[in-house]
């Protein structure tokens, strides 16, 4: 045997059976072939499948890289995503990679989950996907790999706005030239067919809906500017003619202070007004069942103390049996902290059958003066008060307190109850028989008096007149000589009499009969001119002071005449 021939067929087998593949003749019968890394983890299972399947298993991958930043848009009807194929720092597609998944959400740093997934992309080389919605969305995308794990998800990018379908109108969605005039008409336009949503900001332009187009239907909400609305209802917005200056403005909130009620406002435009005129209808502030309407004017200034000066009318309704209708007219709206004065007229209407009405006219001058005057009615008496001083008028007559004024009527003041005086020469004004005379005025006056003297002390008179007053007084009286032991002094008769014409402070003494209590009667009359106003009075006093009194008796009386 040639040993070395034998060699050099051996080795030329063995390099044969070397470059043939190992499993040329093999196979996997009902079984499968695993394949492990070198750590020794499962990575694929090649052949028979746990679930009775034949396949290629690829398991446990590591995730992909983050796909690249997605591209997205407005679509009709929703929003368009997409993938350029490429992954974030340029990394280069793992084999295993399996898909795209597209996610989309209206919330802002939304998490990729079940809920958000809209659709996938299965090829490498990128595409677009349309992902239906109403609301403006957000979108991320992440890579999947056959395992099945995914990658970090991309940043979101968004919002996108839908774009309208068929009854959806969006921002800018109807130009000039989309409508042409007389494009839409009445019947067109149904109640309610256009709301908020359908109409955004700037959706309609001024010249986009000409006169008259819209007409008897419904706006809520919104602003319209530069064309004509007629016959329609407009609910909860603002109008207004201008944005500065003079103008008219409808608002449901008003400016503070101002009332917080829906009110038309009327700026005057006038330099330094803070508030405007307002015009409104509401509950009254503190009584809920009871309706006011109120107009002020505009405000322009303040007083001293900071207090706002407007002139307000209020008309508060009636509730029969709870409160009557009322009405307020002043000039101020904060009449009781105005240093400035003010003047008010305001009424008030019974609520039952036997309820009573009143109104009121009222003036005050500013504060310093401390002046105010008013007439106060109702239908049993009405008041006048004129510089504090009041007087009233009823079924009975007028009972008057301050200034005489009326000419050629007289005023008369009787004493109800006798006055006596004891230990004084002090002439002083009787409490009764005194009067208030205007300035630059005539009066005729007269004063009756029962008077009564004793045997220590005779009655003396002087009239009491304003400074600078003028005239003459006559006394018609008995005598001062005229004393008890004069025969007929005792009744009254043969009395001695003294008549003269005096001075207004000069004074006059009357004599007596036999006691005190028994009195005699004298007149004092004349012509008093003013020129100052002031009060008119007896003044009347003992001759010699004495404890036993003297006496200007009940009944005595005085009467007051104007004549210039």
């Amino acid at each position: 045997m040639d040993i070395g021939a034998q060699l050099a067929r051996l080795e030329k087998r063995l390099a044969k059976v070397e470059r043939s593949s190992r499993l040329s003749s093999a196979s996997l019968d009902n079984a499968a072939l695993v394949v492990r890394d070198d750590s020794g983890s499962l990575r694929a299972v090649v052949g028979q499948q746990g679930d009775g399947t034949t396949a290629v298993t690829i398991v446990n991958g590591g995730p992909p890289p983050t796909p690249s930043t997605p591209t997205a848009g407005p679509a009709l009807g929703g929003i368009s995503a997409g993938w350029d194929g490429g992954f974030a720092g340029g990394a280069i597609i793992p084999l295993d990679w399996a898909r795209i998944e597209v996610h989309a959400s209206p919330d802002t740093g939304f998490t990729p989950s079940a809920d958000t997934l809209k659709a996938t992309i299965e090829t490498a080389q990128g595409g677009i996907i349309y992902v239906p919605a109403t609301a403006p969305q957000y979108v991320r995308l992440l890579a999947r790999n056959t395992s099945g794990a995914a990658s970090d998800p991309t940043a979101q990018v968004g919002p996108y706005a839908p774009t309208p379908i068929s009854d959806e109108i969006g921002p800018g969605g109807i130009t000039t030239t989309l409508i042409a005039d007389d494009a839409i008409t009445t019947p067109k336009l149904f109640a309610n067919a256009v709301t908020t949503p359908k109409l955004s900001a700037g959706s309609v332009d001024a010249t986009a809906l000409k006169a008259d187009a819209i007409t008897g239907k419904s706006i809520a909400g919104g602003t319209i500017t530069g064309t004509d609305i007629s016959g329609s209802t407009i609910t909860g917005g603002l109008l207004q003619t201008g944005s500065s200056g003079a103008r008219t403005v409808i608002t449901p909130t008003p400016p503070a202070p101002l009332i917080s009620r829906p009110s038309v406002l009327m700026y005057s435009g006038v330099t330094g007004e803070t508030l405007p005129a307002a015009f409104n209808s509401g509950p009254v502030v503190g009584n809920a069942s009871q309706a006011q309407t109120v107009l002020s004017a505009p405000i322009t200034g303040a007083d001293s103390t900071g207090a706002s000066q407007t002139p307000l009318l209020s008309l508060n309704s009636t509730k029969p049996g709870n409160f009557g209708s009322t009405f307020s007219l002043s000039t101020s709206n904060h009449p009781s902290t105005s240093d400035l004065g003010y003047v008010t007229l305001s009424g008030v209407s019974a609520d039952t059958s036997s309820g009573a009405s009143w109104t009121s006219l009222y003036v005050q001058d500013g504060t310093a003066t401390g002046k105010r005057s008013a007439v106060y009615v109702t239908g049993d008496y009405i008041n006048l008060t004129a510089n504090n001083v009041t007087s009233t008028l009823n079924s009975t007559g007028l009972t008057l307190s301050g200034t005489i004024s009326a000419r050629n009527t007289p005023v008369i003041v009787t004493k109800a109850a006798a006055t006596d005086r004891v230990s004084t020469t002090a002439r002083t004004a009787d409490p009764d028989l005194t009067m208030s005379l205007a300035a630059n005025a005539t009066y005729i006056v007269e004063f009756h008096m029962y008077i009564g003297g004793s045997q220590f002390a005779l009655v003396v008179t002087e009239w009491l007149v304003p400074s600078g007053a003028t005239g003459l007084k006559g006394a018609i009286g008995p005598a001062s000589s005229a004393t008890e032991v004069t025969a007929g002094n005792n009744n009254a008769d043969g009395i001695a009499m003294r008549s003269g014409s005096h001075g207004f402070s000069t004074t006059v003494t009357y004599g007596r009969r036999n006691i005190n209590s028994n009195l005699c009667y004298a007149i004092e009359t004349g012509t008093v001119t003013t020129t100052n106003a002031g009060t008119l009075a007896l003044g009347w006093a003992q001759s010699t002071s004495s404890t036993t009194f003297n006496r200007m008796g009940q009944g005595s009386w005085m009467r007051v005449t104007r004549i210039a």
